[in-house]
Formats: C-alpha cells, sequence, structure tokens
C-alpha cells in the first residue's frame, strides 16, 4: 500500500528555519542599596547593622612600613574577614627609595596534638603575592610609591585529599590530662619588605597580622520538639518521665545571641512527686499531705476545654503547687561543645561548658503538677534561657580530622535520696555561627 506524502519547497524549509533578529539588551539600571523617592520596599530582610559594612581599618606598624586593612571594625584588636573574604588595603612606605621588593604572603594552618599519639598539621592555603619588585621577573618600570594598594582573596577551601573542604575558622583550644588534646587553626597575613643596605647587603621588614575567619548564618524562628526520656531503675514502682524540650526551630544560633526554651516534665504524679521531693512513695518518711495529694491527682480525670478540646501544652489554668524541697533535685539545660580529633587513627575528643541556663518555674514561683489531659499524665512545666559565654569567639565547624560539635544538653538529676529515678542527660545538636539575620 502506497502512502503519499506532501511535498516542501526549498523556500518554505528555509523560511521556517530563518531565526529572528535579536537586538542588544540595554544595560541593567544602577543598583542603590536604599529606595529612590519613587520606589518602595517590598520585603527587607537586614542582617544586623554592625556587621553589615564595616569602614574602619586595621593598622599594624613595625619600624618604617606600616600596613592598613580595610573593611574592620571600628577598634576591633583583630582583623576579621567572612569565607571567601578578601584581604585588602595599603602598605605605608617611609622609606620607598630604598626598597628592592614588597612581597605579601596569606597562609593558613591547622594542628592537631595528641599526647602519645603524635601530631598532625595540615597546610590549609599558602599564598604569595609581589605587590612591586626593582628586579626579577616581576619587576616594575616606575619606582616604589610610598602607598602601594593590594587585594589577596582567601581560596574557597581546602584539599584534605578527600575533596574540598571548607576552611575552618580562627581556632585554639586546649585540655590538658590524659590523653592531653591541642588544637589550634591559625592564619596570617605578612608583609615582606627587602631593602638595599650598605655595601649592597639586603635587608627585610616583616610586618604579620593574624586575621580571625567568621561564618554568617540564618536566624531561628518557630520551635522544636525534642524529646528523651528519664528511665527508673528496674526493681522501681515508678513509672519513666517523658521530658519534652522546646527550642527555636531552625537550630542554628549566633554566639551572642539568647536562646529561649521551654521544659515540660510528663509522668505519673507519683514519679513527679518522687524527682521533685526525694523520697519514693513506698517510703514510711513522705508526709501525710503529701501522699493525699499525689493520690488526689492521680485519680482526677483528664480535663478538657468546653468545646471539648484538650488543655493547651502550656496550661495557664491554677496549679497545684507542691511543697517540694526542689534545691534536692537539679534541673539544667546549658550549651556543651564536643573537640573531636583523630591523629594516626587515634580518635578522642573533650566537651567544654560554653553556657549555663537559666531556668524558672512557669505560672509559679514553685514547680507544680498540672493535668496533662491523657490518661491521669500530669506534667511540670519550666521556661527559660541560655546562651554561649562572652569568650566564645568560634561557632561549629568541621575540618578533615578535627571536628567541632555544638550541643544543647537536658541534664536531670534526682535527688540523693532518690534512688528508683536514674540521672538523665540528653544532648540535643545544634550549630553555632558567630553572626545572624535579623528581620524586620
Amino acid at each position: 500500500m502506497a502512502i503519499d506524502v506532501p511535498s516542501y519547497s526549498s523556500e518554505a524549509s528555509s523560511s521556517l528555519l530563518t531565526l529572528p533578529s535579536y537586538s542588544p539588551s540595554t544595560d541593567a539600571p544602577r543598583y542603590s542599596p536604599e529606595p529612590h523617592d519613587d520606589e518602595h520596599r517590598l520585603v527587607f530582610v537586614a542582617r544586623k547593622q554592625p556587621d553589615s559594612n564595616p569602614t574602619s581599618s586595621f593598622v599594624k606598624k613595625s619600624g618604617n612600613v606600616t600596613v592598613l586593612l580595610s573593611g574592620q571594625e571600628s577598634g576591633a584588636a583583630l582583623p576579621c574577614y567572612t569565607r571567601h573574604g578578601i584581604v585588602q588595603g595599603e602598605i605605608l612606605l617611609e622609606e620607598e627609595a630604598t626598597v628592592l621588593s614588597v612581597e605579601i604572603k596569606l597562609e593558613g594552618r591547622q594542628t592537631v596534638t595528641v599526647v602519645d599519639g603524635g601530631l598532625e598539621l595540615v597546610q590549609l592555603f599558602d599564598l604569595s603575592q609581589t605587590v612591586w619588585s626593582k628586579r626579577g621577573e616581576n619587576a616594575s618600570s616606575s619606582p616604589c610609591a610610598a602607598v602601594l594598594p593590594f587585594s589577596i582573596p582567601f581560596p574557597r577551601g581546602y584539599n584534605d585529599g578527600r575533596g574540598l573542604k571548607p576552611l575552618p575558622p580562627t581556632f585554639d583550644a586546649q585540655f590538658p590530662g590524659a590523653p592531653g588534646i591541642y588544637v589550634e587553626c591559625k592564619y596570617s597575613f605578612t608583609v615582606t619588605v627587602s631593602k638595599s643596605g650598605l655595601g649592597g647587603w639586603k635587608r627585610q621588614k616583616i610586618v604579620s597580622t593574624p586575621p580571625f575567619l567568621s561564618t554568617v548564618k540564618s536566624a531561628p524562628g518557630d520551635w522544636h520538639q525534642v524529646i528523651s526520656t528519664m528511665k527508673t531503675s528496674e526493681a522501681s514502682p515508678l513509672e519513666p518521665l517523658e521530658c519534652h524540650l522546646f527550642i527555636p526551630s531552625v537550630q542554628i544560633y549566633a554566639i551572642s545571641d539568647t536562646v529561649p526554651f521551654h521544659l515540660q516534665l510528663r509522668g505519673s504524679p507519683a514519679s513527679l512527686l518522687a524527682f521533685l521531693s526525694g523520697p519514693t512513695p513506698s517510703s514510711p518518711k513522705l508526709p501525710k499531705g503529701l501522699k493525699a495529694l499525689g493520690s488526689s491527682l492521680k485519680n482526677r480525670s483528664p480535663r478538657t476545654s468546653s468545646e471539648g478540646t484538650r488543655q493547651p501544652l502550656f496550661d495557664t489554668a491554677t496549679p497545684q503547687t507542691m511543697p517540694f524541697n526542689y534545691n534536692a533535685s537539679s534541673v539544667r539545660v546549658y550549651i556543651l561543645r564536643q573537640v573531636c580529633v583523630r591523629v594516626n587513627g587515634q580518635k578522642t575528643w573533650r566537651d567544654i561548658l560554653l553556657g549555663e541556663g537559666k531556668l524558672w518555674p512557669l505560672h509559679s514561683q514553685t514547680p507544680s503538677l498540672r493535668p496533662n489531659g491523657a490518661d491521669g499524665e500530669h506534667s511540670v512545666d519550666w521556661e527559660g534561657e541560655v546562651r554561649c559565654g562572652s569568650d566564645v569567639a568560634v561557632g561549629s565547624f568541621s575540618s578533615g580530622d578535627l571536628v567541632v560539635k555544638d550541643f544543647i544538653v537536658l541534664d536531670l538529676q534526682p535527688p540523693s535520696t532518690q534512688t528508683a529515678l536514674k540521672h538523665h542527660q540528653h544532648a540535643h545538636p545544634i550549630r553555632l555561627v558567630t553572626d545572624s539575620y535579623a528581620e524586620s
């Protein structure tokens, strides 16, 4: 069977394949961070102003050589740069006529030492640049100026043999003991000025400035629930306690942030009473009034609202305040840092307490049992806040065999007279950064 195929003329075919002509695009308008009179902002998320665009200079002088590093905070003790930052500024020379060459060097090193385990030195990078030279292949045709501008960027990362890794921040930690751990991540910027001396001798003046490398991340938003269980001994008649810690959901916080949190312990009235008061419910020393109150709480039915829904997580009804010896138990929320190193196949770590939280009972001056609305469960609520100490300057990071991890830790220590409940500690990983965004 024959099939008729329509024919097309070459003229029609070529006209279909011809592309339309294009005119060159106009240049993009000049950008201004501030709106003009006929403009307005639709959405604005600003970074903290002191860190947005530093305009001061860091000055280091040695003899007749002065180094100015631009883009620094006013009064900074050391220059500070973010990842992918650029070290730029000027070199001021007082005797430029005798200068043979001016060179700059940007270097990063990571050193990890474990006592009896060896030392590991990682050269993160080593960048050199000739700013001006009188001789050699980089010789300049013009005489050396009294002011020499320079610019040298940080690399995007370093190669540890397993791929490109981000540069770690400046970091220094020492943990004496067995085994001792010593960690240092250091960056240095060096200016070397070579001059001619008497008899043709070559003299050098070296100016070195250690910069600080930091990171910038986002600020937290809503809440994240961290659930853990405070266990009891095998022979104990008490039930375990559920621990609910609520922290800002993004779980990335600036080292300068005050992190709010809520803590709720849920369980049977007997277990809550045992944790807060001390003696076990089976002990003959338990006060008579406390036994009666615990019994009445246990038999109380779950409460609901007028619409038949459960009560909210943090109840606002009148609490049942207990005559607890609250000082006998310990409730802590704190930020913990763990420094992990691996040298010659040996892995070890040490912990640092970065900040201790402040807690206070919710709705009353003392811890209070409140119905939780399910199977006779009750709860005790606290709220509080925690932040790093003023001496903390570096966030979490990972750099090859060096890992610095941060945690928010819930620590519950029952009274010394209480043997039915076990000591409970739960560490939840978070990330600390040097700065955060602030919404407006």
